[in-house]
């Protein structure tokens, strides 16, 4: 996961090398199976998710900062003109 990377796409494989662009995209990626971990880069995600992606007891698919990133998931949109 790495919405700065130009080759991230959604339409991608969601590979290190290919990243999905969207925290969306991972929360629904019938890719994952239980027990897997979607590493999420460093960034700012303006989204608001719905993660539909499950695992089963002891085997979750888990949401992480990748190693030494720093993230934030917000909700919100930027808003011009307003003070």
């Amino acid at each position: 996961m790495d919405g700065a990377n130009p080759q991230a796409s959604d339409a991608g494989p969601g590979t290190e090398a290919q990243p999905w662009r969207t925290l969306a995209r991972a929360g629904r990626a019938p890719e994952l199976q239980p027990g897997d971990t979607v590493l999420v880069r460093s960034g700012v995600y303006r989204e608001c998710l719905d993660i539909l992606v499950s695992g089963e007891p002891g085997k979750p698919v888990t949401f992480s900062a990748a190693p030494g990133a720093r993230m934030l998931i917000k909700g919100s949109e930027p808003v011009d003109g307003i003070r």
